[in-house]
């Protein structure tokens, strides 16, 4: 039987030209050198876990014109690429994005994602036909080591290591922080705590003394978890956070000052992150601190959970 040329088609993981043509068109409009390094990572990806990857085409005369992947991320999130067309009469590229969200929540995924440079008026449109909504255009903020404090942050807060056996403090911690938050707050209550977790354990390299409670009179008030990035000599702020009783004191300060210089004792080059650009009282601690902005992104989202 014949396939509708608009009927999405998923590459098999043995066919590398297929794959190929398709990774291709889909990094296409970014630089050289960083097209290279995600055609790379997608094939990587797809040869050694060809279950946590769809990529997906519409063909058109035997070639190959649009195509979309995803990935299953931990943390029953996945991430997407926007479908990329060939030629300027693309076909229904909708479908894909459908049959990607469809694909991530049958695989247990509660949360979809596309993370853009920018988007076009026809790319909005075809996002919203396909059931995702802007979610936030993130900040990524960072500093070198020249910012860094010369020595340790001395303050009120003290800090404690995370501990497996006290695993459920954490989770209580991140989940007060949540409360009242400026950063993402359409995705509160999206996914467990414990998947938020797993999320942020996925990125960079873990380290247990990198993930700490910030205490104050005997009580956990907040939190900061950091991801190391050795190859690139980053250290990275993956999230930060005070609980609303104890917010106005200057907490958040102390915790990204204790972030920094943990980021010299590990003698890495820059500190970075990424911010919701509506969380202002955060930005404004970053630029205080010598924080500055290099990039922004756009995220939309879709729930997919049944």
């Amino acid at each position: 039987m014949a396939v509708n040329e608009s009927t999405p088609e998923v590459i098999p993981s043995s066919d590398l030209a297929g794959r190929g043509d398709a990774l291709a068109l889909i990094f296409r409009h970014l630089p050289p050198e960083e097209g290279t390094t995600h055609f790379a990572a997608a094939e990587e990806a797809l040869a050694s876990r060809p279950e946590a990857s769809r990529l997906v085409v519409i063909r058109r005369d035997n070639r190959v014109a649009a195509a979309a992947w995803g990935q299953l991320q931990p943390g029953r999130a996945a991430l997407l690429w926007i479908p990329r067309v060939a030629d300027a009469e693309a076909p229904d590229a909708e479908r894909l994005l459908v049959d990607l969200r469809q694909w991530a929540r049958r695989n247990g995924a509660v949360l979809a994602q596309l993370l853009l440079d920018r988007t076009t008026p026809s790319e909005r449109r075809l996002l919203r036909a396909a059931g995702f909504s802007h979610l936030a255009d993130l900040a990524y903020l960072g500093c070198t080591a020249d910012e860094f404090p010369p020595g340790e942050p001395l303050g009120p807060l003290s800090f404690e290591p995370y501990d497996a056996a006290q695993h459920h403090r954490l989770e209580r911690a991140v989940a007060q922080t949540y409360q009242g938050t400026c950063d993402c707050p359409e995705l509160n209550g999206l996914q467990r705590i414990e998947d938020v977790l797993e999320g942020y354990r996925a990125s960079g390299q873990f380290r247990p003394e990198h993930w700490l409670l910030a205490r104050h009179a005997g009580q956990d008030v907040g939190c900061l978890l950091l991801a190391d990035h050795p190859d690139h000599e980053n250290m990275e702020l993956v999230y930060m956070g005070v609980a609303p009783a104890w917010r106005g004191r200057a907490f958040g300060v102390e915790i990204v000052r204790r972030a920094m210089w943990m980021a010299s004792r590990m003698r890495r080059e820059r500190f970075i992150l990424a911010v919701d650009t509506r969380n202002t009282p955060a930005i404004s601690v970053y630029v205080a601190l010598g924080l500055r902005q290099w990039q922004r992104r756009v995220v939309y989202y879709c729930p997919v959970a049944e």
